[in-house]
């Protein structure tokens, strides 16, 4: 994972990443959507839930949680096909697994177009 570090960059933390995917939420399902997750995120944090060594892996429990409480079951949903998520991950990027390429990378993705227009 590219994330944690290069030898350019300096490792990303934890809180870079939750503000990274919580940007994600926002975008694409809304601010009452990235107060539900801020706080499971909080939680996740105050219950031991996290691994400093392993920033990205919020953002995998954070998805499941939006999965899991039908939030969105398809969060965040492929722009391609509209029929399946994204996955996170490979090259730090939200990734459309049918057609094996990045769609955005963490904190960079666009909000839902209007399929009525």
């Amino acid at each position: 994972m590219v994330l944690l570090s290069t030898a350019e960059a300096a490792p990303v933390t934890y809180q870079q990443v939750v503000e990274l995917v919580l940007r994600d939420v926002e975008t694409t399902l809304g601010p009452s959507a990235r107060d539900e997750a801020a706080a499971f995120v909080r939680l996740e944090r105050r219950l031991g839930n996290v691994r400093d060594d392993h920033p990205e892996a919020i953002v995998d429990t954070l998805q499941t949680y939006i999965h899991d409480c039908f939030i969105d079951p398809t969060w965040p949903s492929c722009p391609l096909h509209h029929t399946h998520p994204l996955w996170f991950g490979k090259e730090d990027s939200w990734w459309c697994v049918m057609d094996d390429v990045s769609i955005a990378p963490l904190g960079g993705l666009a909000a839902p177009r209007d399929e009525a227009s």
